[in-house]
């Protein structure tokens, strides 16, 4: 008699085979989606960051150099803060987003919008060669972005 068929044992083989595979491509891909996951967060921050440049570009009078913040006004100003005790502008992203400088950051974990409301770009300008006496002196704009999604936070946010 001539059997053209698969024993138990070579199919029970080709299953663990299979399933070894599978396993295998699962973590990978897994470790993929939170590999671009994080690149996401960093490209929203990236967006914060040049919208607060642009802004910055188009309005030096919001950010002054550090050594003058206590002649400047604190509160708000155009919808920001001004500088606080320590020198820094914050540019709050719900106003950035508002005055159309970001488009919607949607969360890539679970599709919600990032929280604008608690989301921030801190700016401070020092003159860049330390002598504010020096008509050649130029200004130099440091940036530090918090941004708050439902799964993530930047690690600038609460310096």
């Amino acid at each position: 008699m001539n059997n053209k068929g698969f024993t138990l044992v070579e199919l029970l083989a080709v299953i663990a085979i299979l399933s070894i595979l599978s396993g295998s491509a699962v973590t990978a891909v897994t470790s993929i989606i939170t590999k671009q996951r994080k690149k996401a967060y960093k490209n929203f921050e990236g967006q914060l960051r040049s919208a607060a440049v642009n802004y910055v570009s188009d309005r030096t009078d919001l950010v002054v150099p550090n050594s003058t913040t206590a002649n400047y006004p604190t509160g708000r100003q155009d919808g920001f803060r001004v500088p606080n005790d320590a020198g820094w502008t914050i540019l709050d992203a719900e106003e950035l987003h508002d005055m159309g400088l970001i488009d919607n950051l949607v969360d890539p974990s679970d599709k919600t919008e990032c929280d604008y409301k608690n989301s921030y770009v801190k700016v401070k300008s020092t003159y860049a060669n330390g002598d504010a006496n020096n008509p050649s002196y130029n200004l130099a704009y440091t940036y530090m972005v918090c941004l708050k999604c439902s799964n993530y936070t930047s690690s600038d946010c609460g310096k």
